[in-house]
């Protein structure tokens, strides 16, 4: 905290809190974010602050970030990720060979007519190529729309017509428990679904991973590895406004229609590496590699590549169960690659603390630094095996609460402060946030409702398509 004018790091959450403009105003210097140009403002609250507009006059791209930047920091022979199918298939990717994946893919896309703020819709899990996918929409200016592959078609469908896309890239089929899920089938579906609501699908972009026979449209399925090959010229990426959206990101619509969270191109790129620099303590150009147990259609996918592959540090991405082919392999994984960071929600702790906690100690999992915890809360007994049977007291678990409409955290701990079991500690760094009561007084001690006082660069910038069930849903019940 020294190297911020702070002697703890509570004085400084403290400060983010009391003064947004300042820390928003200094992070991405603190972090290193390249500009196309310089923004003359930090914040512009004239609208009101559910419409915040940040970074005023500047330009800028996420990809290019993400994607770009690293190569050109001189890191291009670092390995960026490894993905493991569960199949035992591996696939590495250096800085370079990604770059040289996502500008391939991003040319086929400016060729068949993806423009700036046009939604290219991923229905896959976490691959490789589903992440090319997603940086690469957004590095020429359109949207991506990362899709659960656990979704059926009905909630697949309903996503693409809220989306209004016209391209979807998704696979023909991956591995779970030894059997093949065909995805490709439920695409279909899910596009004539969609297409019978009134939207058409013009570009079907099929990763070959399973290998297996799939149902096919001519002109207008393609094979992704076919749409990569050749020479293809990288193309220059699009200088954002820093308000103009890179995600769109629909909640779980488990109560009712989903939303579609708008996620700025600044806003995706500071916050998750805001949160993986300051509170997951990932090293920049360092060998540290997180794995968090997630899907690139939750928030914590694109959450995870963006934060990791911004601090130039390392990710892993694991098809498949935890627990197949054999009750170890979470624990084989994180010696085998040498995870420092092991992300999960509790809901998996527990189902490791039930079948694979009697076989911790054959396996050295040394290499861990800390852990995390999101998605839902971590019951104590819980969160007390994590600490002492796989962290042996000594690493911390960073409990997070957050959600798609920050793509982040409200609240977050830091490793270098004292963790009491289950709770989260206090504001993240920049989060001015509170708890009312029904009357809107602040509460201590007591169950109330979590209020954010001020604007952050992710907040999402309305719902996709309904300003009015924005303010309704957000704003309207404290004025």
């Amino acid at each position: 905290m020294e190297r911020f004018g702070f002697m703890s790091y509570g004085d400084f959450v403290r400060k983010s809190t009391e003064d947004v403009r300042w820390f928003w105003g200094n992070l991405p210097e603190w972090l290193g974010v390249e500009w196309f140009r310089e923004p003359r403002e930090v914040v512009d609250l004239s609208s009101g602050i559910e419409w915040a507009k940040w970074y005023r006059g500047g330009l800028i791209n996420l990809s290019y970030n993400v994607v770009d930047r690293p190569v050109k920091l001189g890191f291009g022979g670092k390995e960026a990720f490894t993905w493991v199918g569960e199949d035992g298939s591996v696939k590495r990717y250096t800085y370079s060979e990604f770059k040289d994946e996502v500008d391939r893919l991003a040319s086929f896309f400016r060729e068949i007519g993806v423009k700036r703020g046009d939604v290219v819709s991923i229905y896959a899990p976490m691959l490789p190529e589903s992440i090319a996918a997603m940086l690469a929409s957004i590095k020429i200016g359109g949207i991506a729309s990362p899709i659960f592959s656990g979704f059926a078609p009905s909630a697949v469908a309903e996503r693409l017509t809220l989306a209004n896309s016209r391209v979807i890239v998704t696979v023909d089929g991956y591995y779970r428990r030894g059997s093949i899920i065909n995805l490709k089938a439920s695409a279909d579906e899910a596009i004539r679904i969609s297409e019978s609501q009134g939207n058409k699908i013009d570009y079907v972009i099929v990763i070959k991973r399973a290998n297996i026979d799939i149902p096919w449209v001519d002109n207008r399925d393609y094979w992704y590895h076919d749409v990569i090959k050749g020479k293809r010229v990288a193309p220059e990426p699009e200088e954002m406004d820093p308000e103009e959206p890179s995600l769109l990101l629909f909640t779980s619509g488990t109560t009712g229609r989903p939303k579609g969270a708008v996620i700025s191109h600044a806003g995706a790129l500071l916050q998750p590496s805001k949160e993986h620099y300051f509170n997951l303590d990932i090293k920049q150009f360092s060998n540290d590699r997180l794995w968090w147990i997630t899907d690139i259609g939750w928030m914590m996918g694109p959450w995870q590549v963006i934060g990791a592959q911004f601090n130039v540090a390392s990710h892993l991405m694991v098809e498949g169960a935890l627990d197949y082919p054999e009750r170890g392999r979470v624990w084989r994984l994180i010696q085998e690659y040498k995870v420092t960071h092991f992300g999960f929600a509790a809901t998996v702790a527990r189902i490791l603390k039930r079948t694979a906690s009697d076989i911790i100690d054959e396996y050295d999992i040394s290499s861990i630094r800390a852990f995390g915890n999101t998605g839902e809360p971590i019951d104590q007994p819980t969160w007390m095996w994590v600490m002492r049977d796989i962290g042996r007291e000594e690493r911390p678990i960073i409990n997070l609460s957050g959600g798609t409409e920050i793509f982040g955290c409200f609240l977050m701990p830091s490793p270098v402060v004292p963790l009491k079991p289950s709770t989260l500690w206090g504001p993240a760094l920049g989060m001015d946030i509170d708890v009312f009561d029904d009357e809107g007084r602040p509460i201590r001690g007591e169950r109330g409702y979590l209020v954010a006082k001020k604007p952050a660069p992710s907040m999402t910038r309305g719902l996709w398509g309904e300003p009015d069930r924005y303010i309704e849903v957000y704003w309207s019940r404290f004025s």
